[in-house]
């Protein structure tokens, strides 16, 4: 999940972890990694992201921009937020294309 420190974007799914557990997860890496945190849980379809406050873009914003395109719901502050998903497959893709946006992101 961590990686070799090289990554901008600390990501992973889970396939049994619940929206709580996934959340406080999400807050302890991004603040031992001062990195973006982007988790994922198959058995509830939720997505989580979670940054530092100096990061951009605000987490519920971009949530709030895109979430309808995957069919999505939720939201959150400029440090937090989450997303449900009817579908797992909704849930996989809002994942993918939120970890490929924040990776492109960061590497311009």
């Amino acid at each position: 999940m961590i990686g070799d420190g090289t990554e901008n974007l600390i990501r992973h799914t889970f396939e049994d972890i619940t929206l709580k557990d996934l959340q406080g997860l999400a807050n302890k890496l991004t603040s031992i990694m001062n990195k973006p945190g982007l988790l994922a849980t198959a058995a509830e379809n939720k997505v989580v992201l979670s940054q530092n406050k100096e990061a951009a873009p605000a987490c519920g914003k971009f949530f709030k921009e895109h979430l309808a395109d995957f069919k999505g719901k939720g939201g959150g502050s400029d440090i937090m937020a989450q997303a449900g998903f009817d579908s797992w497959e909704d849930a996989a893709a809002f994942y993918e294309f939120t970890s490929q946006y924040l990776t492109d992101k960061k590497e311009h």
